[in-house]
């Protein structure tokens, strides 16, 4: 059988204790402090990553909804009569792109850092994105009180933290194979971090009834 279809592939990626998963965590909201692939020390782990995307999925569908509750009540209090109503495509709509970013802008990542003369994995990009994306959780959280300007800096601060986070990683361990190229490399993350933000600013916090 081939070895990615076995619990013995993925039982070390787990194998981790509280104390790592925190730390980690508290690395990802300091973005400027330390290289990211040294805090891992060689040991990523899915688990983390997991659990952020996971939790960010189930943030995302509860605070678009409430979000647009509180502004249907505003409105409300404002004369204006609406009909707020339960939004259940959130929840597959925030899997698809949770999902979809969190494992396959890795893939990316790890191709191009390979291609530049990193000997980089898969699992250390996706442990890497995976707790870069912690710090959209509790942004989601408080983007849920709408208040458009309050959304957008909120949102924008996740943006750049986690790409100062991702960028500070990535760049010193191109600094060990090219010089120019890296600027390829910090320029997709930006972009990508980016849009990241915006998708979730026009599909959950989309103030409907303002």
């Amino acid at each position: 059988m081939c070895p990615l279809f076995t619990f013995d592939f993925y039982r070390p990626l787990f194998n981790v204790t509280t104390a790592d998963v925190r730390d980690r965590l508290l690395e990802s909201f300091l973005p400027l402090r330390s290289n990211f692939f040294q805090v891992m020390n060689g040991k990523p782990d899915l688990y983390g990553p997991f659990w952020v995307y996971t939790s960010l999925i189930f943030m995302l569908a509860a605070a678009g909804n409430l979000s647009r509750y509180l502004s249907a009540h505003n409105a409300e209090e404002s004369g204006v009569k609406v009909h707020f109503k339960y939004d259940f495509n959130f929840v597959p709509f925030a899997t698809s792109v949770v999902y979809g970013f969190g494992f396959f802008f890795p893939l990316v990542l790890n191709c191009l850092l390979n291609i530049f003369g990193s000997k980089t994995r898969y699992i250390d990009t996706l442990c890497l994105y995976g707790y870069a994306t912690a710090v959209f959780v509790p942004v989601a959280v408080l983007a849920a009180i709408p208040v458009s300007i309050l959304e957008w800096l909120l949102l924008m601060y996740a943006a750049v933290n986690s790409s100062l986070f991702l960028m500070g990683s990535l760049w010193s361990e191109l600094s060990l194979y090219v010089d120019q190229k890296r600027f390829v490399v910090i320029t997709l993350v930006g972009i990508v971090q980016f849009l990241f933000v915006f998708i979730f600013k026009l599909r959950f916090f989309r103030l409907i009834y303002a």
